[in-house]
Formats: C-alpha cells, sequence, structure tokens
C-alpha cells in the first residue's frame, strides 16, 4: 500500500453511529441544527479559563486571557505564531499552570459522569512516544485510562488507524501522525475536546473527513476548541471564534460563516 495520506484517507471508514457510545443524530447534521443539542440549551460552559496571564522570565505570554468552551459548540483559536496559542492550550489542558486566573472544569451530566478523563487533547507538546508502534502507544493509553479493547477498537475503525496501526510513530507522514494524535484525543470518551493545529499535513479528503469528525461531535454535545493557521477551513467548523494577538484577546464572540470572513478577523486583530 502506498505511503500517502491520500491512500490511507481513501480506506478510512466513515464515522459509525456508536463509536463513542451516542448515536449519530438521524436528523442531517446542518450548520443550523448540529451544534446545539436540546437537552444542553445554548450555553452550558464545559472547560472555563479566568484572567489567566502567563510569564516566561521578562516575556509575557499571556496577559488576562479569558475563554469558555461550551457543550455542542466550537471555538475557533487564531493568532500569528507567538501569539500564545500553544501556552493557552497547555494551560487549558493542565500541563501548565498558569501565573494568575483560574481553569475549571463543568460536566454537562449531575452528577458528574465518570469518565476516564474528561479533557482530551491532540497537541504536538502531549506527543505520543515516536519510537514505538501507535498500537503500542494506544495499549499504554488503554492501560492509562482503564479502557476496554472494544473501546479502543471502536476509536481505531472511526480514525482509520488500521492501514499503519503497527508502524512507528516516528516515520509517519505528519498527516498520519496528526490522525494518531486525534484518535488518541478521543479515547475514553472526554466531554471537552481540544485539537492544536489538526490540519496540518493532510489533504483536502482527510481535512474534509476532520470536518465531518468535529460535526458529529459537536452534535453529541462536546466542547470543541480548534486551532489552526488554515483559515478558511477554521471558518467551516468553528461557531465561536477567539483571536489573540501578542498575548491578549483581540477578538470573541460568536462566528457564522455566512456573515463573517476568519481572514478579515485575523488580519484585522494584528493591527490593533
Amino acid at each position: 500500500m502506498s505511503d500517502s495520506t491520500a491512500t490511507l484517507v481513501a480506506d478510512a471508514p466513515p464515522i459509525p453511529r456508536h463509536a463513542f457510545g451516542t448515536a449519530f443524530p438521524e436528523t442531517p447534521v446542518t450548520p443550523a441544527n448540529h451544534r446545539r443539542p436540546a437537552h444542553l440549551g445554548s450555553m452550558t460552559p464545559c472547560l472555563t479559563a479566568a484572567g489567566v496571564t502567563k510569564r516566561f522570565r521578562s516575556c509575557v505570554a499571556l496577559d488576562d486571557v479569558s475563554i469558555t468552551l461550551e457543550h455542542g459548540h466550537v471555538m475557533g483559536l487564531v493568532g500569528p505564531n507567538g501569539a500564545g496559542k500553544t501556552t493557552l492550550i497547555r494551560i487549558l489542558v493542565g500541563d501548565l499552570r498558569p501565573d494568575a486566573g483560574t481553569v475549571s472544569f463543568h460536566s454537562a451530566t449531575r452528577p458528574p459522569t465518570p469518565r476516564p478523563r474528561a479533557i482530551g487533547a491532540a497537541t504536538d507538546a502531549l506527543g505520543l512516544d515516536p519510537t514505538v508502534s501507535a498500537r503500542a502507544n494506544f495499549q499504554f493509553l488503554r492501560t492509562a485510562l482503564g479502557l476496554t479493547a472494544d473501546e479502543v477498537d471502536a476509536v481505531v475503525a472511526t480514525t482509520g488507524l488500521k492501514p499503519f496501526w503497527n508502524r512507528r510513530v516516528g516515520v509517519l507522514s505528519t498527516g498520519q501522525r496528526k490522525r494518531v494524535e486525534i484518535a488518541a484525543a478521543l479515547l475514553g470518551d472526554p466531554e471537552c475536546l481540544i485539537f492544536d493545529e489538526p490540519l496540518n499535513g493532510l489533504d483536502p479528503d482527510a481535512i474534509g473527513w476532520f470536518r465531518d469528525l468535529v460535526d458529529f461531535l459537536a452534535a453529541q454535545g462536546k466542547a470543541i476548541l480548534v486551532s489552526s493557521h488554515i483559515l478558511h477551513e477554521l471558518g467551516r467548523v468553528c461557531d465561536r471564534l477567539t483571536a489573540i494577538h501578542d498575548g491578549t484577546v483581540r477578538f470573541q464572540g460568536d462566528f457564522d460563516a455566512t456573515l463573517m470572513d476568519v481572514e478579515e478577523i485575523y488580519y484585522g486583530t494584528k493591527g490593533l
């Protein structure tokens, strides 16, 4: 089989209706209906950062940044290199402590439904072991999260990892590694999902697959953050948008791709 991402994407199965324990909605997914499950309402917070500040010696990476990820919604995160996006993501997932401010998680269920983990993240900073196979990485995660083999197999099937399941992560193409990272983030059915530059290295078919996956997850009520430099594609998946520059929030609010342009927001906020 070819080593190209395009060939592997063609072999990937469609998203199954019960891949993550929740039925795929029977109503066709559209921008108007897929992000607001009726039982969750329209403004249910899941992960909130309030007044977060982070310094690295004399450099202020984040300055009083606040952001809320809501159940059933997709927050897009944009900003130039060095704006503070990665620092913010590391703080949200608990990999880095802020110097000021708070981060809080809110379950959608009362009492909270027991889950192996609350937040799943696909980021380079929280990368997998490149010296072993995808299978070996997932075996470790399965043990760490206390998952069954069937739970892991469902995610593997959904994300199309089988063609390179036994290859070392370090020799995979960029697009293949992104798929492995995305799949790892889905393990344990977390309520909140964070994807840092998930579109890097993906061909057009794989980007379409990722859009469908995000639609599916949002329809389940997941709170999702997607950071990307591919602005036109980001505009096709998010309904919230945060733009940061020099560690401060320059724009934050609802996003409607039919009325707004991510690139205009991005380049407009750089000059503020």
